[in-house]
Parts: C-alpha cells; structure tokens; sequence
C-alpha cells in the first residue's frame, strides 16, 4: 500500500503530516525522515511483514506458555 503525505507543518522535533485523499494528520518524529520543509510530499510505501509476525507470535506463545506452567517450590 502506497499513501502520500503532506508536511503541514515542523512543530520541534516532529512534522505534522497530512496522509492520503482525507488528509488524516499525523505527528511523525523528523528524526525517522530525510530532510523536509513544510509543504514537502513524502511517500510512504507500507507492508505487513509475515515473518516476523510469526516469530514474534510464537515467543508471545511461548511466554504465556512459561508462564501457565505452575511453580515449583525451591
């Protein structure tokens, strides 16, 4: 999925976007974009990333796991 973005405006450390056709606002930290000034158009390319889903899932698993184990005493 691809969504354009608008810098409305700097505010400190963040940018203010303005995303998509609907122009939904977003704050977005400047450190994690390259350099922009107000009125710059950014495009965001955004994916689900499958194999990492899944890894973090099974140590989710495995966690409650552990924890559902009862306790010995020691």
């Amino acid at each position: 999925m691809k969504i354009m973005a608008i810098v409305d405006r700097i505010e400190a450390s963040q940018a203010v976007l303005l995303l998509g056709d609907r122009e939904a606002c977003v704050l977005f930290p400047l450190s994690c974009l390259p350099p922009v000034s107000e009125g710059s158009v950014l495009d965001f390319t955004i994916t689900v990333n499958k194999p990492s889903e899944e890894k973090r899932r099974r140590e989710a698993e495995l966690l409650m796991q552990k924890l559902k184990r009862p306790r010995t005493e020691t």
